[in-house]
């Protein structure tokens, strides 16, 4: 893949509080913004189209979805939502954005997850967060 400096970065999770700031920070820094998103109609993806951020329908289950939105992107900054499905849908969330980031061969992926996911903590929140990293780490070596 091709990337140039006027190619966008994506952020999942714009319309949320991690992924808003990340997109914010990026936006002062007239960098090119695209967002993923799984309701277009919500007033907070009209915010972010208003604010120049080119918006894409997904989900976070959608594999095809998520390779599509990271189409030409320079990075992605991507993190997991467990609050809807739960923690197994969370690490089929975070094999799907690792995989296809691998397709698309994204140059530079952000991948948020939780302090002390490495560790042994009891909180299933946190646990399921090193399958992810640990299957990103594969990919790369």
């Amino acid at each position: 893949m091709t990337t140039t400096a006027e190619s966008p970065i994506l952020v999942l999770g714009a319309t949320g509080g991690q992924g808003g700031a990340v997109t914010a920070a990026l936006l002062a820094r007239q960098a090119r913004v695209r967002a993923m998103v799984r309701r277009p109609g919500e007033p907070s993806v009209q915010r972010l189209m208003e604010r120049g951020v080119e918006v894409m329908v997904g989900s976070l289950d959608d594999r095809a979805a998520i390779g599509a939105a990271m189409e030409g992107a320079a990075g992605v900054f991507a993190l997991t939502t467990p609050f809807e499905a739960g923690v197994d849908a969370e690490v089929a969330q975070g094999r799907a954005i690792v995989a296809a980031a691998g397709d698309a061969r994204v140059p530079h992926l952000v991948f948020s997850s939780v302090a002390g996911a490495d560790q042994h903590t009891g909180v299933p929140r946190c646990g399921q967060n090193q399958r992810p990293a640990a299957h990103m780490r594969k990919m790369i070596t």
